[in-house]
């Protein structure tokens, strides 16, 4: 389990950072676009490929949002009723084996569903640059 917290917390990091660029390139992409130094095409462009960039940082946004992920460990006072130690050893160590694999396979599920939205991300991130160029190459082609 403290595998899958160190890769989950490394991935939340890229995912931090993926959603920080992608954010602060598609805010310099619009204002780039809403000056004067650009012609008319070149904002279209601009503004295309910020919004793919804003998607993206959408997605990377959705991989690091807060979500349930499973802990090691145990409480010892749930092993107690009435004052008694309700569990011997082996009912405990089995009782422990089976929380642990819960949280085990709760954790992977969470992580590929994070990681679905961080790959979006990044296939976003690759697609502005094309989306962009797309926008000026047929706003070029349709209006002449």
């Amino acid at each position: 389990m403290q595998a899958q917290l160190t890769a989950a917390l490394a991935a939340d990091a890229r995912a931090g950072t993926l959603a920080s660029v992608q954010a602060g390139g598609a805010a310099a992409l619009l204002v780039f676009a809403a000056g004067d130094a650009a012609s008319e095409t070149a904002a279209v462009g601009a503004m295309a490929a910020a919004a793919c960039l804003a998607v993206g940082a959408c997605l990377a946004a959705l991989a690091l949002r807060p979500c349930d992920f499973g802990w090691v460990g145990s409480r010892p006072c749930d092993w107690v009723e009435g004052g008694v130690v309700s569990y011997t050893v082996p009912g405990a160590m089995a009782e422990t084996c089976q929380h642990l694999d819960k949280y085990l396979r709760l954790n992977e599920r969470t992580m590929v569903r994070n990681n679905r939205f961080a790959h979006g991300a990044v296939v976003a991130l690759a697609l502005a640059p094309f989306v962009g160029l797309g926008a000026i190459l047929a706003l070029m082609y349709y209006c002449g």
